[in-house]
């Protein structure tokens, strides 16, 4: 029987929370690619979020490009989806649209912090905290 990896997409909130040092689990997940566990996808609009986020938390630029290339090894970096395919999905932050259609077109399960996101997202994909996310790795 062939085994399957599991696929995660990773939210901004993950990638921030794994980058400060927030969050363990976070930072576990993170490293579990690393060590090819798992497949961790991300899109452009969570780069650039990251990016955003990092710089409100008046993170040093050396500091902030040091964790984007970190997130970028850990994750497989995907191309937006357009912009036609995000009106599909319609749920209370409009700006959430780009992390689901990312987790759905990698047919992943979304690992995120956001609550609102979770709720919103559980009318498309599967998706759940990083402890979620780690309890499938056992």
């Amino acid at each position: 029987m062939k085994n399957t990896i599991l696929r995660f997409f990773v939210d901004t909130t993950v990638a921030v929370s794994a980058l400060t040092g927030r969050n363990d689990e976070a930072w576990v997940l993170l490293e579990s690619e690393r060590r090819g566990l798992v497949l961790l996808f991300v899109n452009d609009f969570v780069i650039k979020e990251i990016r955003r986020t990092l710089k409100e938390f008046r993170i040093s630029q050396e500091r902030i490009n040091y964790g984007i290339v970190y997130v970028m090894e850990c994750c497989k970096v995907r191309k937006n989806a357009p912009k036609s395919e995000l009106l599909k999905y319609n749920i209370q932050d409009k700006n959430d649209r780009p992390i689901i259609a990312g987790a759905a077109n990698e047919s992943a399960f979304l690992v995120t912090e956001d609550a609102l996101l979770v709720e919103d997202a559980r009318k498309y994909i599967e998706c759940g905290t990083p402890g979620d996310a780690l309890k499938k790795l056992s």
